[in-house]
């Protein structure tokens, strides 16, 4: 009896391992995430997140949008001055504990459909999350089940195609300098994975963004030269080049819109560090709705 119960022991600790491999209990692990979307939205499917770094990147980049869309420039990401995403005026940015138990798959641009000609070939539901893979020419709506990740320096910061050229505007030079110094990593969640590939475990903290834009902006400020936002000729209007050029030199030096790679300006774990502490300092504002 003895040796008949070791047995069925045996292939039962077999079955579980088996059943492991299948659902990924092998390769679960928790990962701390970051989301930003407009207030009346809830949980993670269909939605991108990052971690620190990765979200401090995208926020970051995104102060820089009143000087890119005001001048008509061409636009390295389809939608950014009008995404609401960046442009909703009740944005909150929430931190989250994430189980994954799978491995990785294509990255997938999540955004909220509009009736816009962007969207009218993937048939989706204005107001709703879609998620779309592919390249920006041929994007087609993601079908795995798997997490998507992207290591954004790898794909934005090492290609020669993604360097800007002499005489590019100078956000070009920002985007690829920050995401070359400040890197990260991005998430998109599938809807058809939640409970079996991915599942959200707690909110940690859910903030008001435009708190934490204000608190970041202030804590650049204390970083950068006194006399750029001094002798701005609207010091006080922080949408104008003027004052959004003396952000991104507080952040990556004097030729951060000019040269690749600038000596000068804060590193990207120091950049993060203010973004992070920017979060922290907001207060919670609690529950999902």
């Amino acid at each position: 009896r003895e040796r008949m119960a070791t047995q069925a022991a045996c292939l039962l600790s077999l079955i579980w391992l088996v059943k492991g491999v299948e659902i990924g209990l092998l390769s679960r692990r928790n990962i701390t995430m970051y989301h930003v979307n407009p207030a009346n939205y809830s949980g993670l499917a269909n939605k991108n997140t990052a971690d620190a770094a990765g979200d401090a990147t995208f926020d970051i980049y995104g102060l820089a949008a009143p000087s890119i869309c005001h001048n008509g420039s061409s636009k390295p990401f389809p939608g950014l001055c009008d995404n609401p995403e960046q442009a909703a005026p009740d944005l909150v940015t929430t931190k989250v504990l994430v189980e994954v138990y799978s491995n990785f798959s294509e990255y997938g641009r999540c955004n909220i459909c509009r009736d816009i000609p962007a969207f009218k070939e993937f048939n989706c539901t204005v107001g709703e999350y879609i998620c779309t893979c592919g390249d920006f020419t041929n994007p087609y709506v993601c079908n795995s089940t798997e997490v998507g990740f992207e290591d954004i320096r790898k794909v934005f910061g090492s290609s020669e195609s993604a360097k800007p050229k002499p005489g590019d505007d100078v956000w070009k030079f920002w985007l690829y300098n920050l995401i070359n110094r400040t890197g990260g990593y991005w998430y998109s969640m599938p809807s058809k994975g939640e409970n079996r590939t991915w599942r959200q475990l707690s909110v940690i903290k859910r903030i008001n963004t435009t708190c934490q834009h204000e608190r970041l902006e202030k804590l650049i400020v204390q970083k950068g030269d006194k006399s750029c936002f001094q002798n701005c000729p609207n010091p006080s209007n922080h949408t104008t080049d003027c004052y959004i050029n003396c952000l991104f030199q507080a952040l990556l030096g004097k030729d951060g819109g000019y040269v690749l790679d600038p000596a000068d300006g804060l590193s990207g774990q120091q950049i993060s560090t203010l973004w992070l502490e920017a979060f922290e300092s907001c207060p919670d504002m609690g529950p999902e709705l």
